[in-house]
């Protein structure tokens, strides 16, 4: 859903429902605003705002919520409550809101409270800051996400020695200085985003893509991984320039030149299928980031190369997935010419899998992710280590060693299911054994 469309429906539910308003001497009464970001805002898809509570707040347990407070005399309204609180905790000046109206006062069971909601849209980039003592971060979560019903859940929590349900949403996110990461629906979205720089590759972002790979392979419900570039101009332009001559001795730039071939290596080795999301330029190691991937699905304007060359350096970590994906003889003419190749023909010469209007992109790598996210993660894990192992085999050590894959996956509790699944015309349960 665009922006804009979320603010008109928001204006219109907000204005024809009468609010439901609540008094009582037993409890307190507070207010908490529901901020909603267009973050970034390129993406078209808009944000909710939470903020994670500290040990220090008890009635929250260290869970997410929204910034908000105590009603103090001070406070004209529940309004200035709501953004007196959200500026303290997270430094979102007021004036940086629209309020768009309030939802029903709700009086909660396991904590002694009257909330009132405040609903607003943030207008501007705002630069979040906890502030360390009630806020421990600040999470922006896509609205995508929570429309899934299956991150819901209840939990019962005491109250004056009485049980009360007390309701949660569970959403898988890495939190990021470089990246945006979300899990929903089993699939994982990793946006580079340094879009101010073409999503350049520093240090930060690599150590960053690195942990986030690792986590997101170790998550059951992260069952395809989605890896695309904020902003409108570039997936990745490579290296960030910037910090080319800082890495200290020669081991330590050895280390640090290391980054991005872990990466590769890793992306080869796990389970969970990659898929890149290409749109704009791909050059250097943004183009050896894509080649890594599993898939790659390019708009129709996107833009690969490897220029390195141009300034005396060399694309030699991204070597690996070039060749392997396009051959010697192209991928030394991209190598040593430093020559930008167009999206129809990376697809030409096997550097990318699907071209699509740019339009269709979003909607061509969604519906791709969610399929491959529909099955059997044993199949699909296996699949990809068959294709790593078996390309790099002499023919007929290929056949044998494809024989005892065959016998793995057949012999799997997923094929088992799958099986039965299509000859009982039902949905197959999958595993993942």
């Amino acid at each position: 859903m665009e922006f804009s469309e979320l603010k008109r429906r928001l204006d219109a539910a907000l204005s024809r429902r009468p609010r439901r308003e609540l008094s009582r001497s037993d409890l307190i009464s507070a207010a908490v605003l529901l901020p909603i970001t267009a973050h970034p805002p390129e993406a078209g898809e808009p944000h909710i705002l939470f903020t994670k509570k500290s040990a220090d707040v008890p009635h929250h347990k260290g869970q997410f919520s929204f910034p908000g407070g105590i009603v103090e005399e001070r406070d004209g309204s529940r309004v200035e409550t709501a953004l007196r609180e959200a500026w303290e905790e997270i430094r979102l000046p007021p004036d940086a809101v629209e309020v768009l109206g309030l939802l029903d006062d709700t009086a909660t069971r396991a904590t002694p409270f009257i909330i009132t909601p405040v609903v607003g849209i943030v207008t501007r980039d705002v630069k979040f800051q906890a502030d360390g003592r009630e806020i421990e971060r600040v999470l922006e979560v896509p609205l995508e996400t929570l429309r899934d019903p299956n991150i819901f859940r209840t939990e019962l929590w005491e109250r004056e020695g009485t049980p009360h349900p007390v309701h949660f949403f569970t959403v898988g996110v890495v939190t990021c200085e470089t990246l945006l990461v979300t899990v929903a629906d089993g699939v994982a979205s990793v946006t580079l985003n340094r879009p101010e720089v073409r999503n350049a590759l520093n240090a930060t972002m690599i150590g960053e893509l690195e942990q986030a790979l690792g986590a997101l392979e170790a998550d059951p419900g992260a069952r395809v991984i989605v890896l695309a570039g904020a902003g409108d101009r570039a997936f990745c332009a490579g290296a960030d320039l910037k910090g080319m001559g800082e890495r200290g001795t020669t081991l330590q730039a050895r280390e640090s030149f290391g980054g991005l071939a872990r990466i590769l290596e890793a992306m080869a080795r796990m389970r969970t299928p990659v898929v890149a999301k290409v749109h704009g330029f791909a050059l250097a190691g943004g183009c050896g980031l894509a080649a890594g991937c599993d898939i790659v699905i390019a708009s129709d304007d996107a833009v690969f190369g490897l220029p390195e060359i141009k300034v005396g350096l060399l694309p030699l970590i991204v070597m690996a997935p070039i060749l392997r994906s396009v051959g010697r003889k192209r991928g030394m003419l991209m190598i040593l010419s430093g020559e930008q190749v167009s999206a129809r023909e990376a697809f030409d010469m096997g550097l990318v899998s699907r071209v699509v209007p740019r339009v269709e992109l979003d909607a061509a790598v969604d519906a791709l992710a969610r399929t491959l996210a529909g099955y059997s993660p044993t199949a699909l894990g296996l699949a990809k280590e068959a294709a790593t192992t078996a390309t790099g085999l002499e023919y007929s050590a290929a056949l044998r060693y494809l024989r005892e894959m065959l016998t793995l996956v057949a012999m799997s509790d997923d094929a088992k299911e799958g099986i039965a699944a299509f000859f009982e015309k039902r949905p197959p349960r999958w595993s993942g054994r």
